[in-house]
């Protein structure tokens, strides 16, 4: 049975398609010889994790808990905005986006909460980034969500 070191090693080489240690030394920023004490002891400095989760887009809860999708798509909601290095303007983006999809459940009387929403608010907002920061697209909202409903 692996260790909780052994465990993120492991998903680091998945979520880089790495084979050896080594190589997961090099995208922590560790020499190579670290990774084996590391594994010895089941522990990996916190820093290096978060440092290494930050500049890949891999998810700390993928790393962590190996849960939920590798990597990062759009922003979490309950994540802090300050820590992805977002402007204002973002912000101010992200929140419209929110407020949009929330008003299309609410008009349609559904949840408007969960994974399903964060997925809306991610591909909306990376829709609404790409056009150069327009307006989130309320009938693109709207097929999303009906998408989403059809899935289910």
């Amino acid at each position: 049975m692996k260790n909780f070191a052994e465990e993120i090693i492991e998903r680091i080489k998945q979520a880089e398609s790495l084979r050896y240690d080594t190589e997961v030394a090099i995208v922590l920023g560790a020499e190579k010889q670290h990774v084996g004490p590391w594994k010895a002891r089941g522990q990996i400095p916190w820093e290096r994790l978060l440092d290494y989760a930050r500049k890949s887009g891999v998810s700390l809860d993928y790393l962590v808990l190996g849960r939920g999708p590798v990597r990062v798509v759009g922003i979490g909601i309950s994540e802090d905005m300050e820590h992805y290095g977002l402007t204002e303007i973002d912000k101010a983006l992200l929140t419209r986006v929110i407020t949009m999809i929330d008003e299309v459940c609410e008009a349609r009387g559904l949840e408007s909460s969960g994974k399903r929403k964060a997925l809306l608010v991610a591909l909306v907002y990376r829709n609404s980034v790409r056009a150069q920061g327009n307006e989130p697209d309320r009938q693109e909202i709207e097929e999303l969500i009906d998408l989403s409903i059809a899935e289910q």
